[in-house]
């Protein structure tokens, strides 16, 4: 299953997450903001994890390692701080990484680089 949507405004629509089935979701380019809630961590199943050019702010949430199923992850272009997660080295099928233009603070964190798949990686501050 998989979930594509346009023009949404305002916070990240936990309800997707009741979504026991769905494999992708794309809610890239909209206008989300707020935190990414830790009950992402429930799409156990979800293979491509689009939303990118949102407004979404605060943490990467822990939860994310949950989904082990993860292979693309785009989450360049939002307003997410703190650091990167060590809990992404969890994703053992992620091959692709976005974290670009966003405010990330501290180090890269050593255990990323445990992902064997990991194929592309892009981590760079705004200008």
């Amino acid at each position: 299953m998989a979930v594509y949507a346009v023009s949404i405004v305002g916070l990240f629509p936990t309800a997707v997450t009741n979504l026991l089935d769905l494999t992708r979701l794309d809610l890239h380019n909209n206008k989300l903001t707020g935190p990414l809630p830790p009950q992402i961590g429930r799409s156990k199943r979800l293979k491509i994890l689009n939303i990118r050019w949102n407004k979404l702010q605060d943490v990467i949430p822990p939860d994310i390692g949950e989904l082990k199923q993860l292979t693309h992850f785009y989450l360049s272009f939002n307003n997410i701080k703190g650091e990167i997660p060590k809990e992404l080295a969890n994703l053992p099928e992620l091959r692709y990484l976005h974290l670009h233009e966003n405010h990330f603070a501290g180090r890269i964190p050593p255990e990323l680089g445990t992902l064997q798949y990991l194929r592309h990686l892009m981590l760079s501050s705004p200008s």
